[in-house]
């Protein structure tokens, strides 16, 4: 099969409003997490999110960063679309990801490879193979935090965006791409597919999220003390170098030539504890200054 062109990827502007409207209400249930794990930091307890993304590869984290409040509370994400990547970075054991016991080891892998305190999770099907139809939009969210007693604390639930959406357009756009493929020697418009998955990558994120303020309100979540000395560990260092960062899962056992290919002569730049001025562009201070107002003219006296 030959590889798409750009044009045929391109989705519709009907397509287009049903995905504007679902990435509306995805802003607003990030907007809603940030909020409550703002109140449960006025309350003492700081939960700092950490999001391992399958389908949705990062969606969610940079939907939270889209919003310009809570910096503090956002950790990081990990992508890891591929299954080896859950294994490298989540520690997840189970054979089958789209699973509840991959999501709840996501999450948990999460929490124990990060100081993060509060871990979202989610694996799923954005696009199924031909025997597995009937499988489109079903998704598996992990959610993860401390409880007393240092307890890690989870919970997973599955979800299908298309069923969810049944009665929407959505619902409309997955049945339709269902039938316009009936077996493998058919397929739907390449600008179909990429609609549907999108908006099961949306709906997802959305799901996540909502799922997620859920749990920080039905759960009596506290902030581990061990957190706070590993963040002290981490933070510790000598000259530019910092001490105890957790060894590599895959170290450098083997002598590895490491070669600088940059086409520009800065490649010293990145063996200096220091940031190169000389070759880093930085905005001109002449931006800080605001243009002069203009003088208002006198009214000019009548005769």
């Amino acid at each position: 099969m030959s590889f798409p062109t750009l044009e045929e990827l391109k989705m519709s502007n009907k397509d287009k409003n049903i995905i504007e409207e679902l990435e509306d209400k995805v802003l607003e249930s990030g907007h809603k997490l940030l909020k409550t794990v703002t109140e449960k930091y006025d309350e003492g307890i700081k939960l700092q999110i950490a999001t391992s993304e399958s389908l949705t590869a990062g969606l969610i984290m940079s939907s939270l960063v889209k919003l310009p409040v809570a910096g503090w509370a956002k950790y990081g994400c990990f992508g890891v679309y591929d299954t080896d990547a859950k294994r490298v970075f989540n520690s997840v054991t189970v054979d089958d990801v789209y699973t509840h016991m991959c999501a709840k080891q996501m999450a948990i892998g999460m929490l124990k490879n990060s100081t993060a305190t509060f871990a979202i999770a989610v694996s799923g099907n954005a696009m199924p193979y031909f025997d597995q139809l009937n499988r489109l939009g079903e998704v598996f969210i992990g959610i993860a935090s401390y409880g007393e007693n240092d307890n890690i604390l989870y919970s997973t639930k599955s979800i299908n965006s298309c069923l969810d959406n049944e009665k929407s357009d959505f619902g409309k756009k997955c049945k339709s791409w269902i039938k316009s493929q009936p077996n493998k020697n058919t397929f739907a418009k390449r600008s179909d597919t990429a609609a549907i998955s999108l908006l099961i990558r949306l709906y997802t994120a959305y799901a996540a999220m909502e799922m997620a303020v859920e749990f920080i309100n039905d759960q009596s979540l506290k902030t581990p003390s061990f957190i706070d000395r590993r963040k002290t560990e981490n933070d510790k260092h000598r000259g530019c170098y910092h001490n105890n960062i957790p060894l590599a899962k895959y170290p450098e056992n083997e002598k590895l030539s490491i070669k600088c290919v940059n086409k520009s002569l800065v490649c010293n730049a990145s063996d200096s504890c220091m940031r190169s001025k000389s070759i880093v562009k930085t905005i001109p201070k002449t931006w800080k200054t605001s243009k002069k107002s203009k003088k208002k003219q006198k009214p000019r006296k009548k005769n």
